[in-house]
């Protein structure tokens, strides 16, 4: 429950980040990543350095992959993102009785839209 409480917020971060207009226009999609992956990286509870997201970016005004340069003032950007979360204590658990532990994880997914400013 905590990572998918930090990925809704990561997705939130990101869509944050890519709705506020600043001088010059609204940031690159590289950066709206970077404001997700630090988030995940710094609350997420996998131990893990550089966790394995996929982070997809959409203007839903155009229906497309999100553009700094085409994505204006009232238009939707949508951050989706996915984390294949592995639980911790299940297969430790498996292992130290004999088991042979099974894949014990599953996709966490949020999504997030912002109207542009």
């Amino acid at each position: 429950l905590c990572d998918k409480a930090v990925i809704t917020n990561a997705s939130r971060e990101g869509a944050r980040a890519g709705a506020v207009y600043r001088a010059g226009g609204h940031v690159s999609a590289s950066e709206i990543d970077a404001v997700v992956r630090n988030y995940c990286q710094n609350y997420l509870v996998s131990f893990q350095a550089n966790p394995p997201l996929n982070i997809t970016l959409t203007d839903d005004t155009t229906g497309t992959t999100y553009n700094p340069t085409t994505f204006t003032s009232g238009d939707y950007l949508t951050v989706d993102v996915t984390y294949p979360y592995t639980f911790l204590l299940v297969p430790n658990l498996e292992a130290l009785f004999g088991g042979d532990a099974p894949d014990s994880g599953v996709t966490l997914d949020a999504r997030t839209t912002m109207r542009g400013e």
